[in-house]
């Protein structure tokens, strides 16, 4: 993973990286601060980056470049919240032909939370995601971003048994509620690893009229 933009590496330092990892039959992922770097699409389709990690704004020339990239541009809402940023546009992306996935990027001095429903939430509140579009981006499209989506991401024949288990009636559920954990199992190559406590039915309620 490089980084680049400010504080991180400059462009034809990461160039040069990048070609190193090449040559020794790596993939490169991006990695960008509060603002990406002016030329983060063209970086992004030079190095051919496997992923672009954004936190925060991205102008539009960029978002026409890497929409239709085939880098999977990685959102971590998480970050921008923490820094107080402008959350990356995800809509954008996707509406240009991009593929997007979501991670948390915990760190205490950036994202202290662990929590990657809650990015979730935060993707479809400040980023104007759908509930099918942010499962899609913890799912396969993150697999994608590490190169495994031929073995995981999906439920598929072939692929390994990795399934997380939620206490909810609609998918569309598990984004909407934040703040407490709606997982009720997690398994693992076929093997349950986790259960969580139970909880209540988890349900849009709307208020009585007097």
């Amino acid at each position: 993973e490089l980084p680049c933009g400010a504080g991180g590496l400059r462009v034809e330092e990461t160039k040069r990286l990048a070609r190193e990892a090449r040559s020794a039959a790596l993939r490169v992922k991006l990695l960008t601060g509060r603002a990406a770097p002016r030329s983060i699409g063209v970086l992004a389709n030079e190095v051919a980056a496997l992923s672009v990690d954004i936190a925060g704004s991205v102008d539009p020339e960029n978002v026409a470049i890497l929409g239709p990239s085939g880098s999977i541009t990685t959102l971590l809402p998480g970050l921008s919240y923490g820094m107080r940023a402008e959350y990356p546009p995800g809509r954008k992306l996707i509406d240009h032909g991009g593929a997007v996935c979501l991670a948390t990027a915990f760190g205490p001095d950036s994202c202290s939370s662990l929590s990657l429903p809650m990015m979730m939430t935060l993707a479809c509140r400040k980023m104007a995601l759908t509930a099918e579009e942010v499962i899609a981006a913890c799912t396969l499209n993150a697999a994608a971003a590490m190169a495994r989506q031929k073995t995981i991401g999906s439920i598929e024949p072939g692929k390994r048994a990795d399934l997380a288990v939620f206490s909810v009636s609609d998918y569309r559920l598990i984004p909407y509620y934040f703040g407490f954990n709606l997982c009720a199992m997690t398994i693992r190559q076929g093997k349950i690893i986790y259960r969580g406590a139970s909880t209540p039915p988890a349900a849009p309620t709307r208020s009585r009229q007097a």
